[in-house]
């Protein structure tokens, strides 16, 4: 397969793809190899899409209050909700590719917010546009046909979907049909169906299978209905399909209503050529849910779109970035946002994945990305997730927010996490303040931050082996190493880097808030020395032990010799030093390194680094092993088993910048951008949002991606291109402004708010480093806060070698 790029349309065999309005808009035409999805969300309502067509909708948890039943198939990809055109010959096609293509060429654009499909067949071109409205719990679908020799004409369009209100996976469709009832309502708007349920499955409930489901469903058009049906056999016939369902043989008609349905909606509009007709699906309480119908009904197709955009500015914000690298610019002004905020934070689910629940580890990071713009949300956030923390520092592994309920793990590194975003948002607003307000436990009366800051230090100090290393617990942030340590003596190296950085970064806080740092820096001290004592094999550091004090990723093993995080960790967590002042100094100073980081980042580079990223361990496991975890049960070469697991293998970038290794830096950010990979024929995936994964060397499919959109990695991806390759770093008393950019890079642009300001940053190649403000020269690298003028919106210009 050739791939030819002019840098702005990507052509690929029966595919082409580019960006849009400034890289806010991406455009597919004809049929990539695996679904290239789309999520759009206002924080409840919310709705999955594929370039085919419709996944599922939900409103409230994605996993918990499905509205709609939803079967992933990455294979079929087969859409699941959909809208039939029919004229005087019958069934024409539908206006999605699926279920029915018909002859129509097909483009389809997704924008934040929006999904957009264009058909375009020997009869009839048709647009499609799906809109989650921002402030009403619904979703619009409307639809606009237009016959191809201009002529009107008389057409019919009928909007399917099977209902489920409930959790998802549907595992026994014929037990919880019973519980699901319809009717036919009426309001201002018109007449409408509306689905409930008198069963509640979602956990956590004292009588979860004696409730109903918390709210109703209502299903309509604006323009009225001809005729519905709400049951699927009625339908679609038995052992039908539906490219041919039976009821579109017939003229629109009233369907039945009521409690003996395998239940779905369909809604019958007549209407003609250059109408556009809205569907719509609405929810709220059973007494409410006709109300937001109505409100939902008067919402033009123009007003919607306009909305959602409004919407999606204001949560991505004006930080943006205008470089050479247009596949920079349009992932780090818009789409890496767009990924974390929608999918991650808000939606918490993709097509790959449907969580629902907050990760105390994941969101927490995923937090960070307003840091930059918005740094309260990311206070907010760490405030939700402190709230899920118990008195004992323990924490849920996860919990869904509906219900309050999630799991307790032995995890070693989830309550660390409040620590480095709390040094994070430090250093971003310049206030200690924040550690001052009270938050309840899980379990016990509320407390300051601080307090459950301290809390969390002080638990992983007492839970140490022998050694003086931190126990490994349940796992680390490698959830495969899930039997390594379930006795509670297997070792995580990984996590004793981390645990030092948060040593010095709890030392910072202390001193800011006019406390004594030294005990944290006296522990720094003791994790430092036992890392490198015990945690050293030669030419890298080993990932651990497991409970029989087996090493994991030591030279010793057979297989998982190596693994990444401890060495790019040994550099962020700054352990890896040439002398001990060195790594207590300001958290922001320039570190000398000891030969190990060097060491060690030339072993990733030997053993895992990889045209498409940097392998998370290798050689991938090939047997079972019980006394490591899971890992070793996935196939060899995919996913965390020696594939490229992009959260982790986005670190090698910041530990690159730290040691001040230029190639390595680009080449991890510029092999991880998914505009970069789309352009590989190997790749498969979205080229406009991150994958979790890319298959490693060894699989059948080397440099494919998959798992897109619920991951981590969108959130670290954008940080680490403004803070380490555009080097914009901000610390209590102002911005390090300290590019890493490629040679060719003569100039570039940032809009950077900070602190109440807006920063327009002019990036210009000089002889030296220099900053000036309003053509006052300041020199150096460093902006203070105190140097910056009284106006709120000003430009900057920074001369960078």
């Amino acid at each position: 397969m050739v791939v030819i790029s002019d840098k702005e349309l990507i052509i690929m065999s029966n595919l082409s793809w580019k960006f849009k309005d400034d890289g806010k808009i991406f455009e597919i035409t004809g049929s990539p190899k695996v679904p290239w999805s789309h999520v759009i969300t206002n924080g409840k309502f919310g709705s999955v899409w594929t370039e085919r067509g419709g996944a599922f909708a939900w409103c409230g948890n994605s996993l918990l209050d499905r509205l709609t039943r939803f079967e992933q198939d990455i294979v079929l990809n087969s859409a699941r909700r959909y809208i039939y055109l029919l004229d005087s010959s019958g069934i024409v096609r539908t206006l999605t590719p699926s279920p029915i293509p018909g002859d129509a060429v097909w483009r389809v654009e997704y924008g934040p917010g929006v999904v957009t499909y264009y058909g375009e067949c020997s009869k009839y071109k048709t647009r499609l546009d799906v809109v989650v409205l921002p402030d009403i719990n619904a979703e619009m679908q409307y639809a606009d046909v237009e016959s191809i020799d201009g002529t009107e004409k008389n057409i019919r369009l009928c909007f399917a979907q099977d209902i489920l209100l409930g959790t998802w996976p549907d595992t026994h469709r014929e037990f919880h049909k019973l519980f699901i009832r319809s009717e036919l309502a009426d309001s201002a708007a018109g007449s409408h169906l509306v689905f409930t349920k008198v069963l509640d499955t979602r956990p956590g409930q004292k009588e979860n299978w004696n409730a109903s489901f918390h709210g109703a469903l209502a299903v309509g058009s604006a323009q009225g209905m001809a005729g519905f049906e709400t049951d699927r056999c009625t339908f679609y016939g038995y052992a039908g399909s539906v490219e041919k369902p039976i009821l579109l043989s017939e003229p629109p008609r009233r369907g039945r209503t009521g409690a003996w349905a395998d239940a779905m909606s369909a809604i019958d509009v007549q209407c003609k050529t250059g109408e556009v007709t809205a569907f719509i699906n609405a929810f709220g309480s059973k007494e409410e849910v006709s109300s937001v119908f109505s409100k939902a009904v008067s919402v033009s197709r123009e007003t919607a779109i306009y909305s959602i955009k409004k919407f999606w500015e204001k949560n991505i914000g004006e930080l943006t970035a205008e470089t050479p690298s247009k596949d920079i610019n349009c992932m780090a002004s818009h789409w890496l946002r767009y990924q974390t905020i929608a999918a991650r934070l808000m939606a918490r689910c993709g097509l790959y994945q449907t969580s629902g629940a907050f990760g105390f580890r994941d969101q927490l990071q995923d937090s960070m990305i307003f840091l930059h713009y918005a740094p309260e949300r990311t206070e907010a956030q760490l405030k939700l997730h402190l709230a899920h923390q118990f008195e004992k520092g323990n924490v849920l592994h996860w919990w869904h927010p509906e219900t309050n309920t999630g799991i307790t793990e032995n995890c070693s590194d989830d309550y660390l996490w409040p620590i480095m975003t709390a040094s994070e948002l430090y250093h971003e607003t310049g206030r200690t303040k924040f550690l001052d307000e009270k938050i309840e436990f899980m379990d016990s009366a509320p407390m300051p931050i601080w307090d459950h800051l301290r809390l969390s230090v002080d638990r992983a100090w007492v839970r140490r082996s022998e050694r003086g290393l931190p126990l490994l617990g349940s796992c680390d942030w490698n959830d495969g190493l899930s039997s390594a340590g379930d006795k509670g003596r297997g070792e995580s190296v990984w996590v004793g880097h981390f645990y030092h950085i948060l040593l010095l970064e709890m030392a910072e806080l202390a001193r800011a808030r006019g406390e004594d740092p030294l005990e944290y820096l006296e522990r720094a001290k003791v994790i430092r020395q036992a890392v490198n004592e015990h945690g050293w094999d030669g030419e890298w550091f080993i990932q651990g032990t497991n409970d029989e004090g087996k090493l994991i990723g030591s030279n010793q093993c057979m297989e998982g010799k190596i693994h990444l995080n401890p060495q790019t960790w040994s550099i962020i967590g700054r352990t890896a030093v040439e002398d001990e002042s060195s790594s207590v100094e300001n958290i922001a100073s320039e570190l000398k390194f000891s030969e190990r980081a060097y060491k060690a980042i030339e072993s990733v580079k030997k053993h895992l680094l990889v045209e498409w990223g940097v392998l998370l361990l290798s050689p991938a496991y090939s047997t079972p092993d019980e006394s490591i975890g899971y890992i070793t049960r996935y196939a060899p070469g995919a996913r965390e088993n020696g594939g490229v697991y992009t959260h982790g293998a986005i670190w090698t970038a910041r530990a690159a910048r730290m040691i001040r290794d230029r190639e390595l830096l680009h080449q991890v950010i510029f092999s991880l951008l998914p505009p970069v990979r789309g352009r590989d024929p190997r790749y498969f995936a979205e080229p406009y949002v991150t994958p979790g994964n890319i298959d490693g060397p060894i699989t059948p499919t080397p440099g494919k991606g998959g798992w897109t959109w619920y991951t981590g990695s969108s959130g670290w991806l954008e940080r680490i291109i403004f803070e380490d390759l555009f080097g914009i770093r901000a610390m209590p008393e102002g911005l390090i402004l300290d590019p890493m950019v490629p040679d060719e890079w003569n100039s570039f642009k940032v809009v950077r708010p900070w602190r109440g300001k807006k920063l327009h940053l002019n990036f210009v190649r000089g002889n030296e480093p220099g900053i000036s403000v309003l053509k006052k020269e300041i020199g150096g690298k460093f902006l203070s806060f105190a140097s910056l003028p009284d106006s709120n919106e000003f430009e900057v210009t920074v001369r960078f070698v």
